[in-house]
């Protein structure tokens, strides 16, 4: 039997996508015209893959034009944000897509060379990549 190294960022990370999700549900139910136009429509959802030397963040955005969305990275956190515009005002018998602003903030669970980062938009998927620090 081998024993698995216990990571504390992967286990605050996992907690931290549980609650975030718990909430986007939750507030999938305020009607829009609660929400002001900073507020953050909805959260598109990621994939973080360890690759061994690089770490690969896919960040689901179908629909979004490429000049719509603004990356940062604040000390660990990568930040996503940007707008899907389009909303048909035409009576609809299913509507699953959101619309307007969104923002993901991911927490990146291990040191990174800041100056060696990405990202390429293709087929409705931002794929970052970032290079794992030695340290």
């Amino acid at each position: 039997m081998e024993i698995e190294r216990w990571d504390i960022f992967k286990e605050i990370t996992m907690i931290h996508d549980e609650v975030d999700r718990i909430f986007q549900n939750f507030f999938k139910r305020i009607p829009v015209s609660r929400i002001d136009e900073e507020t953050p429509s909805f959260t598109p959802p990621a994939n973080i893959i360890d690759e061994g030397e690089k770490l690969v963040v896919q960040i689901a955005l179908p629909g979004v034009n490429k000049d719509d969305i603004d990356l940062s990275l604040q000390d660990r956190t990568l930040i996503i944000r940007g707008m899907r515009v389009g909303r048909s005002d035409k009576p609809h018998y299913q509507q699953e897509w959101q619309y307007g602003s969104f923002e993901r903030e991911i927490i990146i669970p291990v040191a990174i060379k800041d100056d060696d980062i990405r990202a390429d938009y293709a087929d409705g998927i931002l794929t970052i990549i970032i290079s794992k620090s030695d340290s």
